[in-house]
């Protein structure tokens, strides 16, 4: 190895030339280019490789800073995809949190939101997120005490708790909570329909039960249309049992009143329908009879004779009586004592529904004489009355005489 200076030999322990001073450079490049320096006795030759020797120097110079250059776009790039990754995780979470509470699970939700924020402390969107699920729990813990409520079916406080929950929901903004509006009016709803059922399995007539299915039916859920089932199965077994209970009593026209507005509650049932007309074809029958024994009646003289006596009568209706008054003559040769008329009440079929007896006044008649009746029905009074005999005794025949 050479001097670099002066082309003197140097040892390989030299630090510096000892004849010219010249510090010792042992870079693999720069002793090659020592060693291809030749010298003569008037001391060092031109260097042969001088020229390249600059040029690997100018090429260092610039290498360096390129190489410094790419190795710091490399961290930077590296730093840049590292924080896109994060980034890209975090709105993944984000997602996932956000689907996860527009199902109802919060508690879910919010360690989701937890995790991103531990990438993202400084998110605004989380921290929003965070706080809204953070009340969107509280909500679904009232929601909880809302089904307690409602299995120990204290319909009321559950009833309660949803207007609490409501106004919560009112109160704070946050997409997420909207859907507890939809939640809250189906368990509103719910327990609607449990209250209807409840008093449905109270109650024992048509005219009761069918406001009750109307207001039921009109509830387009499952567990509605199922109590609607349920009401209008009773509604149809009730309207059964009291065809058989009209047909026996034949009071049609107040079970066809019943049916016909039953009819209009179930908007055309079948079965109801049915029955309305089997009631109606039986009223027309009886009808017919009616017209007959009404006829009869009506037709008869309001005047009877029997026996020594003839009895006359007639009927006044007023705003809220009817009275039935008439007249006693004594035909006969004896006087009579203890006389009484004889009336019979009918109902508007012409069936017998009763009998009464009226004290005359005077009760004593002469031969050729007359006594006066009167009786007062008050309302409900009767459809016809009718006088139908009378009772007396004859002094010395004790004879009673009835028609």
């Amino acid at each position: 190895m050479h001097c670099i200076n002066c082309g003197t030999e140097l040892d390989s322990e030299d630090l510096f030339c000892r004849k010219c001073g010249t510090k010792v450079v042992y870079s693999a490049n720069e002793a090659a280019a020592a060693d291809d320096i030749k010298f003569d006795s008037n001391g060092p030759k031109e260097k042969t490789h001088d020229t390249s020797v600059k040029k690997s120097r100018i090429w260092l110079i610039w290498l360096i800073p390129v190489i410094t250059a790419v190795i710091a776009g490399g961290l930077v790039f590296t730093s840049y995809r590292h924080q896109v990754n994060i980034d890209s995780k975090v709105e993944r979470i984000k997602q996932q949190a956000e689907d996860a509470a527009m199902e109802g699970k919060f508690q879910e939700a919010s360690k989701l939101v937890s995790q991103a924020l531990e990438l993202r402390p400084n998110y605004p969107a989380l921290k929003t997120d965070a706080e809204i699920l953070k009340k969107g729990q509280n909500i679904s813990g009232i929601l909880q005490n809302v089904d307690n409520l409602i299995n120990s079916k204290d319909y009321n406080g559950a009833l309660t708790n949803l207007l609490k929950a409501d106004t919560s929901i009112k109160q704070d903004n946050g997409v997420f909570l909207g859907i507890f509006s939809k939640i809250i009016d189906n368990k509103r709803t719910m327990i609607n329909v449990m209250q209807l059922q409840n008093d449905a399995s109270s109650k024992q007539t048509l005219l009761q039960l069918c406001p009750i299915y109307k207001v039921v039916s009109a509830i387009n859920t499952p567990d509605a249309k199922k109590v609607a089932s349920n009401i209008l199965k009773n509604i149809e077994n009730i309207a059964a049992n009291e065809e058989k209970a009209a047909l026996a009593s034949k009071n049609y026209s107040t079970f066809y009143d019943e049916l016909d507005m039953t009819s209009r509650y179930l908007n055309g049932n079948k079965k109801v329908l049915d029955l309305k007309n089997a009631i109606q074809n039986k009223m027309d029958q009886m009808e017919g009879k009616i017209k007959d024994i009404t006829k009869d009646i009506l037709t008869r003289e309001n005047s009877i004779t029997s026996g020594s006596v003839k009895i006359t009568a007639d009927s006044t209706d007023g705003a809220d009586y009817k009275e039935v008054s008439g007249t006693v003559f004594n035909n006969g040769d004896f006087t009579i004592y203890n006389t009484k008329v004889l009336l019979k009440i009918y109902d508007e079929y012409g069936n017998v529904i009763d009998e009464v007896t009226v004290n005359c006044d005077p009760e004593t008649i002469e031969p050729g004489g007359g006594t006066n009746f009167s009786y007062y029905f008050t309302a409900p009074y009767p459809k016809y009355v009718r006088p139908v005999g009378a009772v007396y005794n004859e002094v010395g025949s004790g004879d009673s005489i009835q028609n």
